[in-house]
């Protein structure tokens, strides 16, 4: 009995410091999380993606049928260039989903002493390149106010023309040509995957889908494995978006 006695004082401080012991050790494990940059757990062979609105491209060009209607046709080309920038369009120097070509010619309309009157034409059209269709045209005609001297005639003539061109190209941006959509798509590759590999099965893959007008890489990020496309697409032929069509493909192994 005494015995017992003094085994079970020894073991009740024994319990008590294996028991401090261990809860300490316990205090410094961490269990490190999912990586949520990879769209799943560490391991996981999906491929996350995020989609943000882009710009349309717009191309603008102006030309003269006679050398000296180059101004005037500088002129309508700028004007027609800040008139889409103030639309939130992109305007690029060539190519783009959309061109604009404009081209202008002016006469002599009237003069009555040092009073002149220009008149001006501006032939333009909109054209979607992906299909290579002319979706709007107007042959523009202004005939300018009156006005004393023949350079301030030319001058009333440039901004006129410059104006109603402008306008004009703006306002009929809409509707048919702009059953065009943009999209810039964000890939976040796996640690262990192959970037340069996924690229040419994205691009390759997204090409065949039914509705896509143009695909293309237009940033990588090495050191994040981020790649981002730039997806141009017909809004009526994908309407439930482009990155929903995208995940559904199942060799770009894609979780949302």
């Amino acid at each position: 009995m005494k015995n017992k006695k003094i085994a079970q004082r020894l073991t009740l401080p024994l319990v008590a410091l294996l028991t401090l012991v261990f809860a300490g050790c316990a205090s410094n494990v961490q269990v490190a999380p999912a990586d949520a940059s990879l769209g799943g757990p560490v391991g996981s062979d999906a491929y996350s993606a995020t989609s943000r609105a882009s710009q349309l491209q717009i191309s603008v060009d102006a030309m003269a049928t006679d050398s000296t209607d180059r101004d005037l046709a500088s002129s309508v080309e700028k004007q027609v260039e800040g008139k889409l920038n103030q639309q939130g369009l992109q305007v690029t120097p060539q190519g783009g989903d959309l061109s604009v070509g404009i081209t202008v010619s002016s006469a002599l309309f009237d003069q009555s002493g040092n009073y002149y009157r220009w008149e001006g034409t501006a032939d333009t059209s909109i054209r979607r390149n992906v299909d290579l269709s002319t979706v709007e045209s107007k042959l523009i005609n202004v005939r300018a106010s009156r006005k004393l001297g023949e350079a301030a005639a030319r001058d009333i003539l440039v901004a006129e023309l410059s104006r109603e061109t402008a306008d004009w190209v703006a306002g009929n941006m809409g509707g048919k040509s702009l059953q065009l959509s943009a999209n810039d798509i964000q890939i976040k590759v796996p640690f262990y995957k192959n970037a340069a590999s996924y690229t040419k099965t994205f691009i390759r893959e997204v090409r065949q889908v039914p509705g896509v007008a143009n695909v293309m890489m237009v940033e990588q990020d090495s050191a994040q494995k981020l790649l981002t496309f730039r997806v141009v697409y017909f809004q009526n032929k994908i309407p439930e978006g482009i990155l929903y069509r995208i995940a559904r493909i199942d060799e770009l192994n894609i979780r949302l």
